[in-house]
This record gives C-alpha cells, sequence and structure tokens, in this order.
C-alpha cells in the first residue's frame, strides 16, 4: 500500500515535470521565432530612419540640414524626382516644416519653387491637423498673396491650397474676410481664368 502511494507520486511528479519541461520548451520556440521577428521590426524602424535626401530638393531646404554632393545638382532629374517623392509624404511634415516651407514660400525669388512650394502645401492641407497648423502660422494670408501672382500656374496652385484649407470651418470664417479684402483691394480677376474665377466664388 505505501508502494502503491509512493510509486503515485512519483507519477505526478514526473507528470508534473513533463508539463514544466515542455512550458519551458514551447516558451524557448516562442522567443526564438519571435525574438528574431521581433529585431527585424527593429532593424526595419532603423532602416525607416535612414531616409536619404537628394541635394537641392525641396526636402533638403525644407529641413535646414546641409546636403552635400558631388555634383552639386548638376542632374536636373534627381531635383524633380525628390519633389515628387516629397509631396506624397505630406501626410507626414512636422510642424516646424510647415513652417519652413511658408517662410520658403515668401523669400523665394525662383517662380518654380514657388510652385512646389504651393504644391506641397496644398497636399498637407488635405490634412486636418495641417489645416489648423498652417492657420495658425499665418499662412492663410501668406498663400492667399499668391493670388495676384503673374504666373497662371502660381495662382492655380494657391487656388488648389486654398480650397484645400477652406475644408476646415475655422479657416472657412479667415478666407471670407480674405474673399472680401481681395475684392476691396479690387484684385484683378480680368487676370485670372475661368478655373480660377469659379474656386474664388462671386
Amino acid at each position: 500500500m505505501g508502494d502503491d502511494n509512493v510509486v503515485a507520486r512519483l507519477g505526478s511528479m514526473k507528470a508534473l515535470l513533463g508539463i514544466v519541461a515542455g512550458a519551458g520548451a514551447s516558451y524557448g520556440i516562442y522567443k526564438l521565432v519571435f525574438g528574431r521577428a521581433g529585431d527585424a521590426g527593429v532593424n526595419r524602424k532603423k532602416s525607416a530612419k535612414s531616409v536619404t535626401i537628394q541635394p537641392g530638393s525641396l526636402m533638403a531646404k525644407v529641413s535646414g540640414f546641409k546636403v552635400v554632393s558631388k555634383s552639386d545638382n548638376l542632374d536636373p532629374t534627381a531635383d524633380t524626382e525628390s519633389s515628387v517623392i516629397f509631396s506624397k509624404s505630406a501626410a507626414s511634415l512636422e510642424p516646424r516644416h510647415l513652417s519652413m516651407l511658408l517662410s520658403l514660400l515668401q523669400s523665394s525669388p525662383n517662380p518654380e519653387e514657388r510652385k512646389k512650394v504651393l504644391v506641397t502645401l496644398g497636399h498637407a492641407a488635405a490634412f486636418t491637423v495641417n489645416q489648423d497648423l498652417l492657420r495658425e502660422f499665418g499662412g492663410l494670408h501668406i498663400i492667399a498673396g499668391f493670388l495676384s501672382d503673374p504666373s497662371p500656374e502660381i495662382r492655380t496652385q494657391t487656388l488648389n491650397a486654398l480650397n484645400n484649407l477652406s475644408m476646415n470651418i475655422r479657416n472657412q470664417e479667415q478666407l471670407k474676410v480674405l474673399r472680401y479684402l481681395l475684392r476691396w483691394k479690387k484684385l484683378n480677376v480680368k487676370t485670372l481664368n475661368e478655373n480660377e474665377k469659379c474656386c474664388l466664388g462671386d
């Protein structure tokens, strides 16, 4: 009887040790498999942070970093490609980038560069957070100032940006005031084409 009791206890101890060993082995396999996947995720995050910025591109000017290259912008397609990539990532712009874009828009003498900035601001203005930030940075007045630009392309991009900004109710209130101010200043509406006139509204 006593021997049966000892044998039963040994049997249950073996079962318990088997369960513990199985659980330990399962945990080891889990860490092995998912530990590597976690490391891969960390590596992916590190590689995502190391984005190359093309010299002379809009991103290089906005980010404030000095970018040095051997060719110093001898390849005209590099600037075009980088600005296309930059315009597609407008959702990821930080507030400091929006502020720098507005400064660049005001200070740039180059019409092509102003057009690129307006395109980028127009894309960024499609997002609610950016609509609020651009209003707070005084961007509505700055952007609206380009409605009287001699270039039809710049006026069109200005209207696109203002159209996206007007999706915000607080921006609509300020844009109504701006519209009346522009009329008060007797904006030469004859210079606007038909598409631009319908965006301004009467």
